[in-house]
């Protein structure tokens, strides 16, 4: 399959031509040419900025003078985030405008939810030029599309879409220290782990 995109009427027009039972080794030696109709992607003619509201409630309590703890819980909604419908899917296997294929137009229709918790420990020995921190992230992010030019299954329910985003991870690790050394020289440690769902 060979895709084409270009530039248009301050469109993006995209023509697909599969070859079917290609030749070897240049495929256009043999086989059959099938120009597909082509795609159009463009935007909607009033399209709103994304919003983020994000609330955040933090604790902090030094222990001794070189050991101190942060805690902070976070939730974070974000709408009229930017996604794609096929205005052109088909209706009972017919496409409305049949002269093309995928017509994607962005909109801002979009949504998402990220809350979670950050614990930090921080240590600091300031005489002896030791320091170290060791932070950790529990959190979800769910969103209805994971980018503005992904098309839902079905564009007449986007709420179907509704599941965990592709960047999400619950887990976050992270740890680093710096430590010196001899003759003027320090050691530096880092450390970073993160899971899927």
């Amino acid at each position: 399959q060979i895709v084409e995109n270009r530039w248009e009427d301050g469109r993006t027009r995209q023509r697909d031509i599969v070859i079917r039972n290609p030749g070897y080794p240049h495929p256009l030696s043999g086989g059959t040419l099938v120009v597909l109709p082509g795609s159009v992607m463009g935007v909607a003619e009033r399209l709103s900025l994304p919003t983020v509201q994000r609330a955040s409630f933090g604790l902090e309590h030094r222990f001794t003078g070189w050991l101190q703890m942060r805690a902070n819980v976070f939730t974070q909604r974000g709408s009229q985030e930017l996604r794609s419908l096929n205005i052109n899917a088909p209706i009972d296997g017919v496409r409305p405008e049949a002269d093309y294929g995928t017509i994607s137009r962005i909109d801002a229709i979009g949504r998402s939810e990220k809350t979670g918790v950050d614990l930090g420990l921080n240590m600091t020995v300031p005489a002896k030029r030791i320091f170290a921190g060791l932070f950790y992230t529990y959190a979800q992010t769910k969103n209805d599309g994971d980018s503005a030019t992904s098309l839902p299954v079905n564009g007449a329910d986007l709420a179907a879409e509704w599941a965990y985003a592709r960047g999400d991870m619950r887990h976050r690790l992270f740890a680093n220290m710096s430590a010196p050394l001899v003759y003027g020289f320090r050691v530096n440690t880092n450390l970073r782990y993160q899971s899927g769902l």
